[in-house]
């Protein structure tokens, strides 16, 4: 945004994804779509976004903002690291979701 209007800036990444106008991933980074597709499979699978986190070993909030994005008014994450991919994207959808302890 620049300061003086509160308008987004032309270079803006939101403006720029709006128009259609993507930006390239950021050095070491790769395009979210496919993790996110698969994670909303795994969710319509009857997985929750606890037990893909505890699967593919990141944290429970790295699958919510990949699917939902960090807060209500933002996007979904366009970038993930490769590593954070490829973890979500090896989890079969015939596995069945690991059991987490009950709080009584």
């Amino acid at each position: 945004m620049t300061r003086r209007n509160r308008r987004p800036a032309a270079d803006h990444p939101d403006l720029m994804a709006v128009l259609g106008l993507d930006t390239p991933p950021a050095e070491g980074m790769v395009d979210a779509r496919p993790a996110r597709e698969h994670a909303r499979r795994l969710l319509d699978a009857k997985w929750g976004t606890r037990s893909i986190a505890l699967r593919a070993q990141v944290s429970r909030h790295t699958v919510q903002a990949l699917v939902k994005g960090r807060t209500t008014r933002d996007a979904p994450t366009r970038q993930v690291r490769p590593s954070t991919a490829a973890r979500i994207l090896e989890i079969s959808l015939e596995e069945v979701p690991p059991c987490r302890p009950k709080h009584s």
